[in-house]
């Protein structure tokens, strides 16, 4: 399965950036790909639905709107899975580790297109670039969301 992955140092603790990213309603805030992001539960917990409506325009990419759970919630990780949505197969692992000046943060991101073929061929022209510089954008702005808190 494909899969795209960055690493970025953030000046907060691990703990601030959980919270963070289990504020579903806000996602928007910190990621520049996401135009809305919706939960019924003001904060995310293991087997949470929330939405997002993504539009990838800006990294050359379509718009997608997907319906996510969360699988796991440990003091070092975090799992989103797509339930509904254009991918076949997506899935975001946050991995935070504790860095010497706050926490180093890495986003994995695994995907499958959906049609074997056409997909495997769209991958390799276009989505692997997209959702690369997707992963890369939103992390980026983590990133300054967290540190100006």
């Amino acid at each position: 399965m494909p899969s795209v992955s960055h690493t970025i140092e953030i000046g907060q603790p691990p703990s601030t950036l959980s919270k963070i990213l289990l504020d579903a309603n806000r996602i928007r805030d910190w990621a520049p790909v996401v135009v809305d992001s919706s939960c019924p539960q003001e904060v995310l917990k293991e087997g949470s639905v929330f939405s997002i409506k993504a539009d990838l325009k800006s990294v050359g990419g379509p718009r997608f709107d997907f319906d996510n759970i969360v699988e796991k919630i440990s003091d070092r990780e975090i799992v989103w899975r797509q339930t509904k949505g254009s991918l076949k197969r997506l899935e975001w692992h946050f991995q935070l580790d504790p860095a010497e000046k706050g926490t180093r943060l890495t986003l994995t991101i695994d995907y499958q297109m959906p049609y074997s073929i056409i997909g495997k061929l769209m991958d390799k022209v276009k989505m692997h670039r997209v959702i690369d510089s997707a992963c890369q954008v939103n992390l980026e702005g983590l990133k300054k969301k967290a540190e100006s808190l």
